[in-house]
């Protein structure tokens, strides 16, 4: 088949996991035969090609490029997001595109930049159009429905009315797919896509020969890899491994980034402690295997953590949160899911992988390896099939 993938950014121009899954899928599709063209924003126009895939990069028809967002001031901002909702600039050089490439279906993954009007252009063109789900950015400016420590529920009336035109655009999608039930969910709820096919799709990864841990005398190391931020709850995860690591014979990796203040505070809370030490930047290829059990503490409603696709790839259990679509994955052979409203909870499931058997947790690694196998399809096989049933 002939599919063209947009995205808002291509590789080397990453902001978190939707980009790493953008490349991932684009390369999985091309070795299976199929022709894949990707289609970015950028500065300028610009073509050349990423591990063989052609990549065509469009001006940004907006203020800015969606890339350099976290430089705007506040006033651009709220003005690229108002033109953002239904930009008919993005239809001579997306159409002039889409007729040269003449693909059979549009796979939008990242909507920013090109605007949900890009569904229109395809659908104008019979171009059957694939949205993929992987953050808010239909339903909230922000694209994450989170504001002021708090998930927004129901979305604020700022927010419906500067993404009225939005949903006005998701009549024009052929099938809506999300990284987990809870994303589609929740924009049906708000009577987004009304004509669109559903289908979830998780994130997949091969597994990893990740080496099972030794013997350690019962000393485990817990691992936190990604955004150091607040909706994140890397503090509490701080917290309740001091309140848990009575004996001080556990350790605490942390692997990431954040903003500055949020990361001095992270780094105030654990001073003076050798257990608990910050890495940086970490190639997952060290961090999964140098940790024992993976924390994924996010407050925040996410669609459904990259992080823990990662962590099953490596054969680590996890302790997540109840939040968004991440309990969809996780069973009580492969984690333990955690209430972030309910005190003490983190620390007590910390505790209980604390006392847990080396015997134990490599049993668990091997249910997960088994749990990966029989219900993590193939992503690039699943969309292959979702593509050829929209001809």
């Amino acid at each position: 088949m002939n599919i063209a993938i947009i995205s808002s950014s291509y590789h080397p121009y990453y902001r978190g996991g939707g980009e790493y899954s953008v490349k991932a899928l684009a390369e999985k599709l091309e070795a299976f035969g199929h022709d894949v063209a990707i289609i970015t924003a950028f500065h300028t126009d610009q073509r050349d090609t990423v591990e063989n895939i052609p990549v065509y990069r469009i001006k940004h028809p907006n203020f800015y490029w969606s890339y350099t967002s976290d430089q705007q001031p506040a006033y651009r901002r709220l003005a690229w997001h108002i033109r953002e909702g239904y930009n008919i600039s993005v239809k001579k050089p997306l159409q002039q595109l889409l007729k040269e490439l003449k693909p059979e279906v549009v796979h939008i993954r990242n909507v920013e930049d090109f605007s949900p009007y890009a569904c229109k252009v395809a659908h104008d063109l019979n171009i059957p159009v694939v949205v993929t789900l992987n953050s808010y950015t239909w339903l909230c400016p922000r694209a994450t429905m989170f504001r002021n420590g708090k998930n927004c529920q129901p979305q604020c009336l700022d927010c419906k009315v500067i993404t009225y035109p939005k949903k006005i655009a998701s009549q024009y999608v052929s099938a809506v797919v999300g990284v987990s039930q809870f994303m589609i969910d929740r924009h049906v709820q708000y009577g987004y896509f009304p004509q669109a096919r559903q289908q979830v799709i998780y994130t997949s990864m091969e597994s990893k020969p990740a080496p099972l841990p030794v013997i350690k005398n019962k000393n485990k190391t817990f691992g936190y890899i990604g955004r150091i931020h607040p909706s994140k709850g890397v503090d509490t995860v701080i917290q309740s491994f001091i309140a848990a690591n009575d004996d001080n014979i556990h350790q605490l990796q942390i692997a990431g980034t954040g903003p500055d203040d949020y990361m001095q505070y992270c780094h105030s809370l654990a001073q003076g402690r050798s257990d608990i030490v910050f890495l940086g930047k970490m190639d997952i290829d060290q961090f999964y295997p140098a940790v024992d059990v993976v924390i994924i503490n996010s407050l925040w409603h996410e669609p459904f953590p990259r992080v823990l696709i990662e962590a099953y790839a490596y054969g680590r259990p996890v302790i997540a949160a109840n939040t968004g679509g991440t309990p969809e994955m996780i069973t009580e052979k492969t984690g333990y899911i955690v209430d972030t409203q309910q005190a003490g909870q983190l620390e007590n499931a910390i505790r209980h992988f604390m006392d847990m058997s080396d015997q134990t947790i490599q049993q668990m690694q091997e249910d997960i390896r088994l749990f990966l196998q029989n219900n993590v399809k193939d992503e690039a096989a699943m969309y292959t099939m979702l593509y050829r049933s929209l001809q």
